[in-house]
């Protein structure tokens, strides 16, 4: 229903643009959208270990970026 971001099924960059660009649930099936909201009891907090997992997220080699410490990016 709200289509959160970041999740644990989105590995790469092509599924996240396929996840961004995803219609959601209230314009395309505004009934079942109300149906799931009744549904939900409680707060649920994502934690995603697996966001862009297969992705290389450090910056070029021959960057500015690359000359500051890896314990920044981390």
């Amino acid at each position: 229903v709200f289509r959160c971001l970041p999740l644990d099924s989105i590995r790469n960059l092509r599924e996240l643009q396929e996840h961004v660009n995803a219609q959601n649930l209230s314009p395309t099936d505004p009934e079942k959208a109300r149906e799931e909201l009744q549904a939900i009891q409680g707060i649920l907090v994502h934690f995603p270990l697996h966001f862009l997992c297969e992705e290389y997220l450090l910056p070029p080699l021959k960057s500015k970026e690359r000359m500051v410490p890896m314990e920044v990016w981390t």
